[in-house]
């Protein structure tokens, strides 16, 4: 058996290999191929493997669905939603677009940032809830 599967979420841990380096903590857009052996490592005392779970399943487990198959689709962002990474990278494309001299140009490309970031964050915040 040998298939790809793709990390949803950042952090899930997924045992490689024998020895003390055994072990590799997953992020988000990362692609494993699972492998018999991999399998194997993975599975638990009662023979079940969580990387063949499936969305239900890890829904289920997890609360989340945290892997699906195949490679990580091109079109979706590495970053986390709402991550530190995610804000960082699309400031950083803001900052970009806005060097752009020609003020059309400039438009289309700021324009460009929000449909692959989403919109700008809020900059409010709440401190808290007051009441009379």
């Amino acid at each position: 058996m040998s298939e790809l599967i793709h990390f949803l979420v950042s952090g899930q841990t997924v045992i490689v290999g024998d020895g003390l380096t055994s072990s590799v903590v997953f992020r988000r857009g990362d692609t494993l191929e699972i492998t018999d052996h991999i399998i194997e490592l993975n599975t638990d005392r009662e023979g079940k493997c969580a990387l063949l779970l499936t969305a239900d399943e890890q829904f289920e487990k997890w609360g989340s669905v945290r892997f699906a198959p195949g490679e990580f689709p091109a079109t979706e962002l590495h970053y986390e939603p709402n991550s530190f990474e995610l804000r960082r990278a699309r400031e950083a494309a803001r900052q970009e677009a806005h060097r752009i001299a020609d003020a059309d140009k400039r438009m289309s490309a700021l324009a460009g940032v929000e449909a692959r970031f989403g919109p700008a964050p809020r900059t409010d915040t709440e401190m808290g809830l007051f009441y009379r």
